[in-house]
C-alpha cells in the first residue's frame, strides 16, 4: 500500500498528481492552491504572468528588486523570455543554484506547484542554461527620468555608498554589497545604458514586493505605457509623509498604500490577488 503524502496532508505537495505517494482520502481544500513562504511566491507570479500576459519567446521582461533573481531565471529558461534583473544586491548565484537543483529533481515538469506551464520540455531545458542580464542598480525616478547619464551614475554611486553597510537599506534588506565589492562608476554607467535599452523594448515589468522602489516603478510604467504586474509590500510612512489618498487620508497602512497607488490612474490599473500567503495583491496594467 502506498504511503500517504505528508506534504499533501499539510496542503502543499509540489508534485501534485505526479507524486509517488498517495493523496487519496485527503480532501483538497481551496487554500491548497496557495504558495506558502517566500521561496514560492516568484513561482506563483510566474504562473500568473504566463496565463495573463502574452509573453512570447524572446520578449524582454524586466524584474525590479528581484533579489536572487529566481523569477527572471525561470522566465528565461522555462519560457524563453529575455530577462533583465534590476537589483543592487549580488545574489544571483544563489538563484541559479536553486534553479539548477529544482531542474535536476524534475520539479518544473513533474510538480504541479512549481511547473507554471513551461514552454520547453525537461530535455530542452537541460540542453543549456540561459543567463539573466543583471543590472546592479537601485531603481529610482532619476534612473529612468530625463537626467543626464553622468548625474544618474553619480546618484547610483551615492546610493551604493550610503547602503553598502546598512543593516536595513533602500530595499528593506541587508547589505547590498554581499560580495565585498561595490560596482565602479564605469560598471554602473554600462548597466544604466543596458537597462535603458531594455526598458525601451520591454514587454512587461515585474515587481514582487519591491519595497522602496514601488511607487517610482509604477510611475515609470504608467508614464511610458509599459505593461506591469507589481505586488506592493512595505509602506514606509515615515519616509513618505506627503502621501495622501484623494480624500486626504495619510498613507500609513497597506490598504491605504494600495488605494493611493490605484488612484494614480485607476482607469488602466487593476487589482488582482495572487495565490500566496501574506501580502498577495498585485497591481496590474495590460496596456
Amino acid at each position: 500500500m502506498t504511503s500517504l503524502c505528508r506534504h499533501w496532508v499539510k496542503g502543499r505537495c509540489r508534485y501534485g498528481d505526479a507524486c509517488g505517494f498517495s493523496h487519496e482520502g485527503v480532501p483538497a481544500p481551496e487554500e491548497r492552491v496557495k504558495y506558502n513562504g517566500k521561496e514560492l511566491r516568484h513561482t506563483a507570479v510566474r504562473r500568473c504572468v504566463v496565463k495573463e500576459f502574452d509573453v512570447a519567446e524572446g520578449d524582454v521582461v524586466v524584474e525590479v528588486a528581484g533579489g536572487k533573481g529566481e523569477f527572471s531565471i525561470e522566465m528565461s529558461n522555462l519560457h524563453g523570455a529575455t530577462s533583465y534583473l534590476v537589483d543592487p544586491r549580488d545574489m544571483t548565484a544563489k538563484g541559479y543554484k536553486n534553479y539548477d537543483r529544482k531542474l535536476r529533481l524534475g520539479m518544473f515538469h513533474q510538480s504541479e506547484a512549481l511547473g507554471g506551464y513551461p514552454r520547453y520540455s525537461q530535455s530542452e531545458v537541460e540542453g543549456g542554461r540561459r543567463d539573466v542580464v543583471h543590472c546592479r542598480l537601485f531603481f529610482t525616478a532619476m534612473l529612468v527620468g530625463r537626467a543626464e547619464l553622468e548625474d544618474k551614475v553619480e546618484e547610483q554611486v551615492e546610493l551604493f555608498r550610503a547602503h553598502a553597510t546598512a543593516s536595513e537599506g533602500f530595499y528593506g534588506c541587508v547589505d547590498v554589497c554581499s560580495t565585498g565589492t561595490l560596482p565602479t562608476a564605469k560598471e554602473l554607467k554600462a548597466d544604466i545604458e543596458r537597462l535603458l535599452v531594455a526598458l525601451s523594448r520591454c514587454t512587461l515589468v515585474v515587481g514582487i514586493h519591491p519595497d522602496e522602489p514601488t511607487e517610482a516603478l509604477i510611475d515609470y510604467c504608467l508614464a511610458s505605457s509599459t505593461p506591469f504586474i507589481i505586488l506592493p509590500c512595505c509602506v514606509f510612512p515615515e519616509k513618505h509623509p506627503h502621501r495622501t489618498t484623494r480624500d486626504g487620508q495619510p498613507v500609513r497602512t497597506y490598504e491605504q498604500f494600495l488605494l493611493y497607488l490605484l488612484e494614480k490612474q485607476d482607469s488602466t490599473m487593476q487589482r488582482m490577488e495572487i495565490p500566496i500567503t501574506g501580502r498577495n495583491v498585485a497591481l496590474v496594467s495590460r496596456k
